[in-house]
């Protein structure tokens, strides 16, 4: 029991009490660090219990949602937690990225992404920010490039280090960056990886590399398609279309984005679903870049009987289906 009104530093010793004993449920602190009530507590208690609750299993957890619970309408602008509460929301986003990939229903990730985007935009704790990146990517290492839960709170730290999060993908021994390339152009995520990333940014960067593989790698990672809500008319993205047209091997990366005609998710039948993305691409026959234009023609060509190939097979499967029904 505590007053619930004129909470004092006293009030909080009493209750600090409770984190020595694990039966204690960790979550009836989390208000402490957002709720007017608590508000005249000294800034080093607060900080000291947030410390505290990180030795506590899935103390990582409360600290998370109190902090983002903090943010809630606030300004992302202005430097709510100040430096302190940073680097601890920081340390307890990697302490539970490295405890488990859990996170059902989201709730966790969606208080790990205010966290941590209130973390990275300011300045300070750059070596936590390095070790949070770091965390990032041993867990695409270790799943092979699947992750399937935190999308929201990486998709963040790659728009806010872009440059840092890229040169990780092409840093450690080829294997890693096997692993780290299956992640950019594999990833089962609603947005690509790469989306969050500024094109001019992905370009720049692109342009400061010794090796042109990197477009046609950036090429698998960026939003490519655009249909303004009409699944029939389908347009390369701005971004697609900006970095195509800036890449010094045109051709490595309209092959990238040939190679995701096909859609994650359809109904129906999947040779329908390809020739809309086909048609965008076979749009760009006609660029005036010599280079594109004939890329584009090859490509064009290549789709048009690999979709054929899939007409095929989906009737061959259709008419299997009647025998056996007949």
């Amino acid at each position: 029991m505590h007053p619930q009104r004129d909470f004092k530093e006293s009030d909080l010793s009493r209750c600090e009490v409770l984190l020595d004993h694990p039966a204690t449920y960790l979550g009836m602190f989390g208000p402490i660090f957002w709720q007017d009530g608590y508000a005249n507590l000294p800034a080093r208690r607060v900080l000291n219990l947030a410390q505290r609750l990180l030795t506590k299993t899935n103390g990582d957890d409360v600290v998370l949602d109190a902090l983002s619970m903090k943010l809630h309408d606030k300004d992302v602008a202005l430097d709510t937690l100040g430096p302190e509460l940073r680097l601890v929301g920081l340390r307890a986003a990697i302490q539970r990225l490295q405890r488990d990939h859990n996170d059902f229903g989201g709730s966790v990730d969606h208080a790990m992404e205010n966290v941590v985007g209130a973390a990275l935009r300011f300045d300070g704790n750059e070596t936590e920010k390095l070790h949070w990146l770091d965390t990032i990517f041993a867990v695409i290492d270790e799943s092979y490039g699947h992750i399937h839960a935190f999308e929201n709170a990486i998709q963040t730290t790659i728009g806010l280090m872009p440059e840092a999060f890229l040169n990780r993908v092409f840093a450690g021994s080829e294997e890693e960056q096997h692993r780290r390339s299956m992640f950019i152009s594999l990833c089962s995520w609603d947005k690509p990886p790469l989306a969050q990333i500024d094109v001019d940014v992905l370009i720049a960067w692109c342009s400061s590399r010794n090796n042109s593989d990197v477009w046609a790698a950036a090429a698998t990672g960026i939003g490519v398609w655009s249909n303004d809500g009409d699944m029939e008319t389908v347009t390369l993205s701005d971004s697609a279309i900006k970095l195509l047209e800036t890449s010094p091997n045109p051709e490595a990366v309209l092959e990238a984005f040939a190679d995701r005609v096909s859609p994650s998710i359809w109904s129906g039948s999947l040779a329908n679903a390809m020739q809309p993305r086909a048609a965008a691409i076979g749009v760009l026959v006609e660029h005036k870049n010599v280079q594109i234009a004939a890329a584009a023609k090859s490509i064009s060509e290549k789709l048009a009987d690999r979709i054929e190939r899939e007409k095929e097979r989906e009737q061959r499967e259709d008419k299997g289906c009647e025998q056996r029904f007949e």
